[in-house]
């Protein structure tokens, strides 16, 4: 009898370690979704992320840049690969799509963007 109660002790330990681990890394913002609100400082666009049918998406919600039309989608396609977001990113004034790479560390949205010819890096702040 003290064999089981010894192994149930244990499971039960090993399972409240991964509930405060759990926990703890929800507490500190490592969740990988870049879901919700960024923001672009330079000109002051605002994107949405949201989840469309287990993909990720974006739309420009705002900018105070005249030449940026807003409610359009910028973001599209973007799934969890490798411990990156990867998917396509709109550029408006070269009207086309680009491979992009996401990477979300805390309130920070890390962007780099595949022109073909080039790689460009730009950020993002949470809202």
């Amino acid at each position: 009898m003290g064999l089981h109660k010894s192994a149930g002790t244990k499971i039960l330990q090993y399972i409240m370690k991964l509930l405060l681990i759990t926990i703890l890394l929800a507490a500190f913002g490592f969740s990988g979704s870049p879901e919700g609100i960024w923001l672009h400082k330079e000109d002051t666009s605002r994107i949405e992320i949201y989840e469309v049918n287990g993909k990720l998406s974006g739309k420009l919600i705002s900018s105070r840049n005249p030449f940026l039309e807003t409610n359009i989608e910028v973001l599209k396609n973007l799934e969890y690969k490798d411990g990156k977001w990867q998917g396509e990113l709109y550029i408006p004034k070269k009207k086309r799509w680009v491979q992009a790479i996401l990477e979300k560390k805390n309130n920070l949205l890390i962007i780099e963007l595949d022109l073909g010819y080039d790689m460009q890096k730009f950020h993002l702040y949470r809202e």
